[in-house]
């Protein structure tokens, strides 16, 4: 680390020759005048968020990807995590174990450090900068790595074995690319042993290189060696590295050293006598790297302590501050014109004060300009000339081969400045611009602004200083910069990209197919710019409150044929994704017939379809650019929303439709290497659907849900929501959250059973109990053919069960008497008894605190004349809930009439649990009283376990799932069993038997304590289709709750969540002998790693409180 403070900033040399011209406050921008090429000075110190114990947990992937950063210098990585054992010597090879022989491949242990590497690979990194020593000595107690190597010779040969790995794959390696082989991290800093031996100076430092350089140009004649890495910018010592090196022969390929800088002076200058230097001394050809820098707030000598320093952390002029994206910009426009080869950002990932996201991907203001830069350096074709009136504000502008014209502002003057014009040569001077301004929350904020003469106004007041304008103006971001839409109109045909973290998530192509189809394409008449930022509370939920953020982008397009009729898409950019829909304007009808609107995923993405709700999801995934059914699939190259892929950085999204009225429900259909929506004419998509609707009509919203890997996919399960409607209940009092027990399995259809059932089961938590099919007779009412097929196959009924033929009446306004019989197309053995006073039975249900569910079937419903009348009259009946099965799901009509079932149910206060093929669209936040559905493959169909892993990342986004769960079951151990009611989103779960009551064992206690709605909602870990692990709290009380797959799973998580510090009893129900459950009880600490071991099929559950 550095212990001076050195310069930054310079102004072009075209911006010296016209800067006379210029007032203080403006700057100019010529994009039709290229003067070379934008320079990538934007390396990285570290990468990707590191958290573990033993093992590497990769996170903020995306989020590093983002930035472009063509070097990563691999040094200070195990400081994420104390007690990974990566990228130091030490942690590959015992070097102060004088007995361990650095030839044998048996002593070294590469595993975290070449996941690593791959991870940076992986996220487009070009080069990487191995240093061979350890990182700096901060953690206490300390291990004294920092000492020199007693035995040079040793720790030499263990280098050579290093460089051998990541340059022919010995020792089960592999070739790293381009590395450069760091020697050692600042032997200058002898004063206080954290780098090198206490009390040594520099001149110990010197054999160390020769012996490692040369022990490695031995064996590879080819490979980059330099150092020293020198603390700070020292001439000097420069000169006398190039002296040894030409004394003992060794090499030096590059020069390194740090700079913390804290002010704006140009330091072009000190560089150009460094590299003036080694070219007189014969090494023209060295490298000049600074690879660690950083903005400071002040002078290392002038902070006193390192507590000062981590008061700084967040505040407006600390570390990562929105004075330090300012003062990074501004140094990154420096670097242009100085004679550095290589500039690496110290650092990337969260520790201590420093970094540029933390553990869980959370954005500083710092990373923005990084990101900017990176992705403007990466894409553009020429730099282009600029020319500032101020030294204080510094400009870089590009193009890109695509023809995109961007350029980055950072304005250093002190706030309540005056405005900064720019202009903007080589543009329409009556043009539009995208300008994203850092604002002072260090949220970047995207508007479209129109040119005046060629030029805009930037006011400094508004934000921190940093701006990206850019060219053409088509686009908006979410308002944490993280989801990008980009708009354009190819050939008349809409199209829109998708980004996250800069990379592609998919590209869609739009429209609609009208019975009197449009003509010719479209032209781009007017665009709006908005957005909202607002939060709202839930009825129930997993978390009391729901942020609504979103930037929107409104096209209004007018048809280039005949009619010249209008069309608006309407396009969000919000937190957790992607959203759009198509609003057809005019007056009169109109009839849908077909969507155009197409989905092709990024290169290299792979998806988990299921063909119909009921279907199993694959046990790998599949290419999403070719997707086809199953060969047992019984639906043909159509498959269901909501549709969960992944790209090959670990970013995942679902897609899925929300807030459809008057318009049939969609299904994905494969076509052309991506997935069309298909709009459905019956439950199981065989017809297409239509939809004849009055002008101005809004389509559905097609959505892309969008996390940086599989956990915030399901934190951000509430798009959905955001996309429906507020809720529109003034009284939702009657809406109770908590288990439910269904009769089936548990008791017979009498007052005494269920009675009986529920006392038991209330002191377990059940709070509602659910009457299933038969109380009001068969499901329908039998025609005189069904009655006659049933007489086919049971000719006996009449004797065996006197009074059935009465009970094959379905007469939902009253209850059955006798015999029952189940289906007249099946299952022709099975019925029930019924024997029930529904009114005295719910009079004794209320007495020991326990409400009264009805199941319905669909066509009953449909058949009632009335629906307010029936559900008054349960209401009359004290009835609280209902369970409409077998409800009709696809069409408009389907649609429709689904919605004005919930909504007559809400008139009454009746919630309600909706089965079958129904899947969620978010109508849940509009009507609260909808609990449950089911839309989904439930522990009914006997699924794999692989199963309970899936839905959570795409069934389960979209609503609340009645799984039907059963406890327990012989193939899923009572922990994963328990731990599904609190990893599955819902205020219930309907539990059905033959165990209830009867398999309990610890878990109980567990169970019995779920509130069944919470106040936040964290993911620890998860992965699609393997393990899964949800954090939720009430209150001041932490649940937590793991399940997994087939392969069992052994790892952990950081108990972040529980905030730093502080003491908590930890009451865990485990796996345990023959598929139960183990109990320990024990105290843990917050922001420590808590260690899980789930069985195969197993899980886990967790209760925390707070004891300190």
């Amino acid at each position: 680390m550095s212990t001076k403070g050195l310069a930054l900033g310079m102004v072009c040399v075209f911006a010296a020759l016209i800067a006379r011209t210029l007032g203080a406050a403006e700057v100019a921008v010529d994009f039709a005048r290229p003067t070379g090429v934008i320079r990538r000075l934007n390396g990285m110190n570290g990468g990707p968020q590191v958290v573990g114990r033993g093992e590497l947990v990769r996170q903020a992937t995306a989020e590093f990807a983002a930035l472009a950063a063509p070097n990563v210098r691999l040094h200070d990585i195990p400081l994420a995590a104390p007690g990974l054992k990566v990228c130091d010597v030490p942690h590959i090879f015992p070097i102060y174990n004088a007995k361990a022989d650095p030839k044998d491949a048996a002593n070294y242990y590469f595993e975290p450090t070449d996941d690593y590497i791959r991870r940076l690979k992986a996220c487009g990194v070009e080069s990487i900068t191995f240093r061979l020593g350890t990182s700096i000595e901060w953690t206490h107690p300390r291990t004294y790595f920092a000492r020199r190597p007693k035995d040079l010779d040793q720790f030499a040969e263990v280098c050579a074995g290093i460089v051998r790995h990541y340059t022919t794959g010995w020792d089960g390696g592999f070739d790293a690319g381009k590395v450069y082989w760091e020697i050692w991290n600042e032997p200058n800093s002898n004063g206080t042993g954290e780098c090198w031996e206490k009390g040594q100076d520099i001149e110990t430092y010197w054999p160390l290189y020769v012996a490692v350089a040369r022990r490695i140009k031995a064996e590879f004649p080819d490979a980059r060696v330099g150092g020293p890495s020198s603390n700070t910018f020292d001439l000097r010592l420069a000169a006398r590295m190039a002296d040894v090196c030409r004394a003992e022969g060794a090499a030096l390929d590059f020069f390194s050293w740090h700079q913390y800088i804290s002010s704006l002076e140009p330091f072009d200058g000190p560089i150009r006598e460094l590299r003036e230097m080694f070219d007189r001394k014969g090494f023209a050809r060295t490298e000049l790297h600074l690879n660690e820098w950083h903005w400071m707030p002040a002078c290392w000598s002038d902070l006193g302590d390192r507590e000062r320093l981590l008061r700084w952390e967040d505040t407006p002029d600390g570390l990562n501050g929105i004075e330090s994206a300012a003062a990074v910009l501004h140094t990154l426009v420096g670097f242009q014109s100085t004679a550095l080869d290589m500039a690496d950002y110290y650092m990337a990932f969260d520790f201590s004060s420093w970094g540029l996201y933390d553990r869980r991907g959370n954005l500083r203001p710092t990373y923005w300009p990084l990101a900017w830069f990176g992705q403007l350096a990466k894409t553009s074709a020429a730099r282009v000339a600029v020319a500032s009136g101020d030294p204080r504000v510094a400009v870089l502008a590009g193009v890109a081969a695509d023809g995109r014209k961007t350029a980055l502002v950072s304005d250093f003057r002190p706030d309540g400045t005056e405005p900064l014009t720019v202009a903007l040569a080589g543009l329409p001077p009556d043009g539009r611009v995208a300008v994203t301004a850092l604002r002072a929350d260090g949220i970047p904020r995207t508007e479209s602004v129109r040119l005046r003469d060629g030029r805009l106004t930037l006011d400094r007041a508004a934000g921190s200083g940093v701006y990206r304008i850019e060219t053409p103006a088509g686009g908006i971001v979410s308002p944490d910069g993280k989801v990008g839409v980009d708009f354009t109109l190819d050939g008349g045909r809409p199209q829109v990209a998708v980004s996250y973290a800069a990379a592609r998530v998919a590209t869609l192509d739009l429209g609609l197919v009208l019975d009197e189809p449009y003509q010719g394409g479209f032209t781009l008449e007017d665009f709006e710019l908005g957005g909202s930022d607002t939060t709202w509370k839930n009825v129930w939920g997993d978390r009391a409150e729901i942020r609504d953020a979103h930037r929107d982008y409104t096209v209004r397009l007018r048809e280039n044929g005949p009619k010249a009729r209008g069309l608006r898409i309407e396009m969000r950019a919000y937190l957790e994704g992607f959203a759009f829909r198509y609003v057809i304007e005019g007056a009169g009808r109109a009839t849908v017939l077909d969507e155009s609107t197409r989905v092709v995923f990024a290169p290299g993405t792979v998806a988990w379809p299921i063909y119909d709700t009921e279907d199993t999801y694959p046990a790998e995934p599949v290419d999403a650019a070719n997707l086809r059914p199953a060969p047992d699939a019984r639906w043909p190259n159509h498959y269901m929303l909501p549709l969960t892929v992944r790209r090959p950085d670990g970013v995942c999204a679902s897609l899925f439709e929300a807030y459809v009225r008057r318009y049939p429900r969609a299904k994905g259909e494969a076509a052309d290497g991506g997935t069309k929506i298909r709009l459905i004419g019956d439950m199981a998509g065989h017809t297409r659907g239509t939809a004849t609707v009055d002008l101005p009509f809004e389509s559905p919203w097609r959505a892309i849900q969008v996390g940086r890997d599989a956990a915030a996919l399901v934190e951000n399960a509430t798009l959905v929501l955001n996309l429906n409607p507020p809720c529109a209940l003034a009284d939702t009092s009657y809406i109770r959250p908590g288990l439910c027990l269904s009769d089936l399995g548990n008791c017979a259809l009498n007052n005494r059973d269920i009675l009986a059932a529920a006392t038991r089961e209330r002191a377990n938590g059940i709070r509602h109990f659910q009457i299933d099919w038969g109380w009001y007779g068969t499901e329908w009412t039998w025609s005189a053919a069904e009655v006659a097929t049933y007489l086919k196959h049971v000719p006996d009924a009449d004797t065996r069960f006197p009074g059935w033929r009465a009970n094959a009446v379905a007469d939902p306004r009253r209850t059955a008497k006798g015999y029952v019989p189940y289906r007249a197309d099946g299952f022709f053995d099975y019925g029930t008894v019924v024997d029930l006073d529904l009114p005295a039975l719910v009079k004794d249900l209320a007495a020991v605190d326990v409400d009264l569910a009805l199941y319905l079937h669909g066509r009953v419903l449909e058949e009632a004349d009335d629906l307010d009348a029936l559900f008054a009259h349960y209401r009359r009946w004290g009835v609280a809930g209902l369970k409409p099965g077998f409800v009709r799901y696809g069409d408009a009509a389907s649609t429709d009439w689904n919605r004005r079932l919930v909504e007559a149910a809400a008139r009454h206060g009746l919630w309600l649990d909706v089965h079958d093929r129904h899947v969620p669209d978010g109508m849940q936040r509009t009507y609260p009283n909808l609990l449950l559905c089911e839309g989904g493959g439930g522990e009914e169909g006997n699924h794999p376990v692989r199963q309970d892993v899936s839905l959570p990342f795409a069934r389960c986004l979209v609503g609340p799932f009645d799984y039907t769960p059963k406890l327990f079951r012989e193939d899923r151990t009572h922990a994963h069993s328990v731990a599904m009611l609190l990893v599955y989103p819902g205020p219930a779960a309907v539990l059905r038997g033959p165990a209830v009551g009867r398999g309990w064992g610890p878990e109980l206690d567990f169970a019995k304590a779920l509130p069944m709605t919470y106040d936040e909602t964290v993911v620890p870990v998860a992965e699609i289709g393997r393990h899964l692990v949800v954090a939720r709290r009430k209150g001041g009380v932490w649940y937590v709750a793991g399940i997994c797959g087939e392969a069992g799973y052994t790892g952990g998580f950081m108990l972040d969540f529980l905030g730093r510090g502080g003491k908590w009893k930890a009451r865990l129900f485990a796996d345990g002998e023959r598929g139960r459950v183990e109990f320990t009880e024990r105290t843990v600490a917050g922001g420590t790693w808590f260690p899980v071991r789930m069985d195969r099929s197993g899980g886990f559950a967790l209760i925390l409180e707070n004891v300190q």
